[in-house]
């Protein structure tokens, strides 16, 4: 874990989060987007994606995929291979390298605080397995696949807590930061 943050920490610069935030606003105003209008398009009576919800029961799962139709089935499944597969590596690294850059000088990185650093990609690996067991409830529908909506289900939950986490971590260690700068002024 320590040599990885090593490994961030050299390529921990403004280019390349400014490179990494762009990517993520492209994807989500863009690509998820136009993703979006498609599904409305091809099932106007869709109940929305599975990923975006915070926790679901396989029945939940279910009503939401029998909402699609087949070829919304077929979009989703795609989004998720071409788009929403890579997305998670950008946002992680992209987020890990701000956080790197914003709170180096501060933190340890020897501490507790290198698992905020990292929180981005355990956000990163729940979303991949996530984006797994949706595209496994896809692929085998109509097959009803409750352990695997009931894992899926779990990965979502994990990767929205998570996110919650390093959201609340962020601004904890950053109006700490501020705090510690006004006391020594």
């Amino acid at each position: 874990m320590d040599g990885f943050i090593r490994f961030l920490s050299k390529y921990a610069n403004w280019k390349y989060v400014f490179a990494g935030l762009i990517l993520i606003i492209y994807i989500n105003t863009v690509l998820f987007a136009n993703v979006h209008r498609q599904m409305k398009i091809i099932s106007p009576d869709s109940y929305g994606f599975i990923d975006v919800q915070y926790a679901y029961t396989p029945g939940k799962a279910y009503k939401i995929i029998d909402s699609y139709k087949e070829e919304g089935i077929k979009l989703y499944r795609k989004s998720i291979l071409t788009i929403d597969t890579p997305y998670p590596v950008i946002y992680g690294f992209t987020f890990a390298l701000l956080f790197i850059l914003m709170f180096r000088k501060k933190y340890n990185f020897e501490s507790k605080f290198k698992y905020f650093i990292l929180s981005p990609f355990f956000v990163s690996i729940s979303d991949l397995l996530e984006n797994m067991g949706i595209n496994t409830l896809l692929r085998y529908y109509p097959v009803k696949l409750n352990s695997i909506a009931y894992f899926t289900s779990f990965f979502t939950t994990l990767k929205w807590t998570i996110a919650g986490l390093a959201l609340i971590s962020f601004f904890y260690y950053f109006v700490k930061s501020i705090i510690h700068k006004r006391i020594r002024q």
